[in-house]
């Protein structure tokens, strides 16, 4: 017989109801969302993603880099922000490709986290006139990481074909774009 999750209403449970010889857990009503989820992934031996009773993952360290984020929305950059606040990365930050343009030809970035599509001047274009003034202006090749809602490979490739040097897709993991950026940063070395 599988376990069975009771609900009763009350203050508490009554945990009598559980000694009847059925496997389970119980819970009083209303149950929070949390709790609920929380009570049926215990009695399922589900371990919560990124719960640090599994093993400790390894801390990805950025080198002190430049970072520029190319991205109109707002919290997108910001989540960047926090995802980078506590690397030795410096960050500049640009509300679409125009702005992000006028900063990578200003100034040499390692790493250029740029979104393909934004008002004014999206990724694409920035990569076509980005690419094609940058060797002349930094003598290196500035490694651009492409950011999108889109997950397919045929837009991977898309992304690529454009001038971009690596992909990820939205909604963006911490530990996936710091691994990005360091791989990013050391292949471009």
């Amino acid at each position: 017989m599988p376990p069975v999750l009771m609900l009763q209403r009350g203050a508490s449970f009554d945990r009598t109801l559980l000694t009847q010889g059925i496997e389970g857990q119980g819970m009083t009503l209303p149950p929070s969302r949390h709790g609920f989820l929380r009570m049926i992934m215990k009695m399922l031996s589900i371990t919560p993603q990124g719960s640090h009773t599994s093993s400790k993952k390894e801390l990805i360290t950025l080198p002190p880099i430049k970072v520029l984020v190319t991205e109109d929305n707002i919290p997108n950059r910001e989540l960047v922000k926090h995802f980078l606040k506590n690397t030795a990365a410096t960050l500049s930050m640009a509300a679409n490709g125009k702005e992000g343009l006028k900063l990578a030809l200003t100034e040499k970035y390692d790493v250029i986290l740029m979104d393909m599509e934004m008002p004014i001047m999206d990724g694409y274009q920035f990569l076509e006139k980005f690419r094609k003034e940058e060797l002349n202006v930094h003598n290196a090749r500035t490694g651009v990481i492409a950011l999108t809602a889109h997950a397919s490979s045929e837009y991977r490739q898309k992304c690529l074909n454009a001038g971009a040097d690596d992909f990820l897709s939205k909604p963006i993991k911490q530990e996936k774009l710091l691994k990005t950026i360091l791989n990013l940063y050391n292949r471009m070395k």
